[in-house]
């Protein structure tokens, strides 16, 4: 996981992109999306998938978005 510090910019972290997801989510109607879509609608901003789901992981261990497993959709908290 890429955190800043002394050699990792904040740019260059996940940290930076949480706003990308978290607004995403914000800005839909249901305040909720398919995680493929989510991938879709925001791979420009990463730079491999890993550091996606990296970030989706971080943003799950803080409480900010959680999986609805019947729907299998990203919803924020």
């Amino acid at each position: 996981m890429l955190l800043p510090n002394k050699t990792v910019t904040y740019k260059e972290s996940i940290i930076s992109k949480f706003p990308f997801i978290l607004n995403l989510l914000c800005n839909t109607k249901e305040r909720k999306i398919k995680i493929y879509d989510l991938c879709k609608k925001t791979n420009k901003e990463f730079e491999s998938t890993t550091d996606f789901i990296q970030t989706l992981d971080a943003l799950f261990a803080l409480n900010k978005i959680k999986l609805d497993e019947n729907s299998g959709e990203i919803v924020i908290c």
